[in-house]
């Protein structure tokens, strides 16, 4: 027998699948952009580093106007600027899926026994076909119900 916690794996795993497929090539960007070993941050980083090194070796400190701090900077507001814009560009999508699933989400737990019917079937109770199941007998039974 269907139980609330079924319907809320179903719910999470669509959701996981959702965000992966709606977020995931974004993240695999922002992972490449920030943490590729080849990325111009990382690139950026390492000559810091060895600039740190380099001072510290030769009992200096790093100044505010040193070129490689500079250029560091540089760098890590450039791809905070991209990774920003990869975000922008792709929120809407994932707003707009999450809030798909979260209409179906709610309608699979208010109708319980609706959502017990066709999970006895085999049917995810958050699919486009358990929503028009739920339609369907919602309408039957006269319930109002808008989502």
């Amino acid at each position: 027998m269907c139980q609330l916690y079924d319907i809320t794996e179903s719910i999470n795993a669509a959701l996981d699948t959702s965000y992966k497929k709606t977020a995931g090539q974004m993240l695999a960007q922002v992972t490449a952009l920030s943490r590729g070993p080849n990325s111009q941050l990382q690139r950026a980083l390492k000559v810091l580093d060895e600039e740190a090194k380099r001072l510290e070796a030769d009992g200096k400190k790093m100044t505010i106007d040193n070129p490689v701090l500079k250029e560091a900077l540089r760098v890590v507001e450039l791809t905070f600027n991209l990774v920003a814009s990869l975000i922008q560009a792709n929120d809407n999508v994932i707003e707009a899926t999450g809030k798909l699933l979260a209409v179906n989400a709610v309608t699979a737990k208010v109708f319980l026994n609706l959502s017990r019917q066709v999970m006895g079937q085999g049917v995810d109770p958050v699919s486009v076909q358990a929503m028009k199941y739920y339609r369907e007998q919602i309408k039957k039974r006269g319930i109002k119900w808008q989502t």
